[in-house]
């Protein structure tokens, strides 16, 4: 892993399209509290026959730290999958080859949860930065 810290997201679950990684990655875009934070991108998923959209969604932090920059990219997400409660959609951000976090549009997080998820993202972070070094 290189210095620049980037996670994969996509949108998951039984009523998820492709439509959904669209407005999920234009909704990060527009969030203020990840401008000049995060870059959000797009790239193909590997495999065609991927369940749910079919696009990632690439998050690369420019600044901040990263359990800092993680939270306010997973409570985006998470605000994201609350205003859409109706429909079966997961979130999973992808921190590097064994870390996966998943949200659940059906699940009630508390503030502490998603500081502990981003706890789970900086520590699996600096344990690969670690490794490099």
């Amino acid at each position: 892993m290189d210095a620049r810290t980037e996670l994969l997201i996509s949108v998951d679950g039984a009523e998820a399209t492709d439509e959904d990684g669209q407005l999920l990655a234009s909704w990060l875009r527009e969030d203020p509290e990840l401008a000049g934070t995060w870059q959000i991108g797009t790239r193909a998923r590997p495999a065609p026959d991927a369940m749910g959209a079919a696009e990632f969604i690439t998050a690369v932090l420019v600044q901040a730290t990263a359990e800092i920059g993680v939270y306010a990219l997973l409570r985006s997400a998470y605000d994201y999958l609350r205003n859409r409660s109706h429909r079966r959609l997961a979130v999973t951000v992808q921190v590097d080859e064994t870390t996966r976090l998943t949200l659940d549009s059906s699940a009630d997080l508390t503030r502490q949860q998603l500081t502990e998820l981003a706890e789970r993202a900086r520590d699996a972070l600096r344990d690969g930065r670690d490794e490099l070094g």
